[in-house]
């Protein structure tokens, strides 16, 4: 962008632009989540450390989607004020289930097909799924190879004979 931006109206677009990817824009929201939260926190106990929180958390996840997923340069380099001021509206843009029109109003994520072709026909009767999943492909294994088996041979058994008692007693008749 060489020449400066002039107005909010101008920007916003522009500041969606930057955050083209979903990833991009869920860091932002999850940065701008504990943002809000550490400021209830300061809000709550009044002291100081949940504002210095507030503030790291808030550019921690939003700098991690630009540098690492979107691959460009943070607007809030450039324009900070109205990057903070965009941030918030696009989070409740997206809280409040609006941010689909403001995207595509801004370029971004538009698909390229006509949008004619999406809208639904409506009939009497049900019409078959025109791309239907395919069907699950199934293939047979061979049953794995059986384990080897050890035959244990029982021992022999030995026979024991009782022996006869050397001193029978004598039998009295």
């Amino acid at each position: 962008m060489n020449e400066r931006i002039q107005t909010f109206e101008e920007f916003f677009p522009y500041y969606l632009g930057q955050h083209s990817l979903p990833a991009t824009r869920a860091l932002h929201y999850i940065g701008t989540t504990l943002f809000l939260a550490s400021l209830v926190a300061f809000a709550v106990t009044l002291q100081w450390p949940y504002i210095l929180l507030a503030i790291f958390v808030g550019y921690l996840f939003a700098w991690i989607g630009h540098f690492f997923i979107e691959h460009n340069r943070p607007a809030t380099f450039t324009y900070p004020g109205w990057s903070f001021i965009s941030d918030l509206k696009m989070y409740f843009l997206f809280v409040t289930g609006q941010i689909g029109k403001h995207l595509e109003a801004a370029g971004v994520g538009v698909v390229a097909e006509p949008v004619a072709e999406h809208e639904p026909t409506i009939t009497a009767e049900p019409q078959p799924d025109p791309d239907p999943a395919p069907e699950p492909i199934v293939t047979a294994e061979p049953d794995p190879e059986p384990e080897p088996t050890i035959a244990v041979e029982p021992e022999p058994t030995v026979a024991v004979e009782p022996q006869a008692d050397p001193d029978p007693e004598p039998r009295q008749e």
